[in-house]
């Protein structure tokens, strides 16, 4: 019997220092920190998807739109297009767009 007891308070003592105080709903509310966040905005350069070169017809597709040399995508002008890349000039400065990285075609 008195090992049952034990037992028992045993338990009741691992519950209860187990336990959370708990919050009055009352209570007024504690006032919360404001912390200042930085945003840093990412933006992504035009995806070239393809190019195509016949004769004098030069024209590629970047970001799903079929552009040829003067025209404009995503804020850049396409200033050439070539079979391996295409150059873009922006606010930025100028980007080279190639179908495949460089390493590959070592």
């Amino acid at each position: 019997m008195v090992n049952v007891l034990v037992w028992i308070l045993t338990l009741l003592g691992c519950a209860m220092a187990n336990a959370q105080p708990l919050n009055d709903p009352t209570a007024p509310r504690q006032p919360v920190k404001q912390v200042e966040t930085k945003t840093q905005v990412v933006v992504a350069k035009p995806r070239l998807q393809s190019i195509l070169v016949q004769n004098d017809h030069r024209s590629a597709v970047i970001n799903n739109q079929n552009v040829g040399v003067g025209d404009r995508v995503d804020g850049y002008r396409v200033t050439r297009i070539t079979a391996n890349y295409v150059l873009l000039q922006g606010k930025g400065g100028t980007i080279r767009l190639s179908l495949f990285n460089a390493d590959f075609i070592k």
